[in-house]
């Protein structure tokens, strides 16, 4: 019988807002109070033009947080256009995916391997 060892635990929220004016502390906060409770990457949501702009930004920022290009089911009415031109970011090295409506998404295997870098 041999004996294995047990690879510690990696915590990961793939689906966190912490762009939303709410938060106490801000994105700041919000990502330093996951890490704290053992949180090692985080990726934040874009639902539309806007908050895909922020999810990047703030990726941009932090090593350990990742963003997505996406339109909630409810701005479809608002057409795919609107995020379309942020497809063009997925090549950077913070976007992991582009998300549709229909909830398609594209893995980026290259931003991996870029942030790693």
């Amino acid at each position: 019988m041999t004996s294995q060892t047990m690879q510690p635990i990696e915590w990961v929220d793939t689906h966190c807002h912490v762009y939303e004016e709410t938060i106490p502390g801000g994105a700041d906060g919000a990502l330093q109070a996951a890490r704290d409770a053992g949180v090692t990457t985080m990726i934040v949501i874009g639902t539309d033009a806007t908050t895909t702009q922020q999810a990047i930004a703030i990726a941009a920022l932090h090593s350990d947080v990742y963003a997505t290009v996406g339109l909630h089911p409810h701005d479809a009415k608002l057409g795919l256009d609107t995020v379309l031109p942020l497809k063009l970011l997925v090549s950077e090295n913070a976007v992991l995916t582009f998300t549709t409506t229909i909830r398609i998404a594209m893995f980026n295997a290259k931003c991996l391997q870029h942030k790693s870098n």
